[in-house]
């Protein structure tokens, strides 16, 4: 407790009557992290940007820059299907 005695300090300062937190980020994350697990994965990052900024603001346009090319996300490829005969 001593080393995060000031963080914890901290945790408990008050801003226009309200106490600062994370929870608005954790949530933006939460629903990206939805998005992409839905889609089962994106191949092309402008599509899965676009996708996750539209959910977040209903305002906000696409943006099309760009989106000609492929930019490759990480993870795994799609197996192949084999079916048992």
């Amino acid at each position: 407790m001593i080393n995060w005695s000031q963080e914890i300090i901290n945790s408990f300062t008050f801003i226009d009557g309200r106490r600062i937190t994370n929870g608005i980020m954790e949530s933006k994350n939460g629903i990206a992290k939805e998005i992409k697990n839905n889609a089962k994965g994106y191949k092309n990052f402008l599509r899965y940007r676009n996708r996750c900024l539209y959910c977040m603001n209903k305002t906000t346009k696409p943006n099309y820059a760009g989106s000609h090319k492929s930019i490759r996300m990480k993870g795994w490829p799609r197996g192949r299907y084999k079916k048992n005969k």
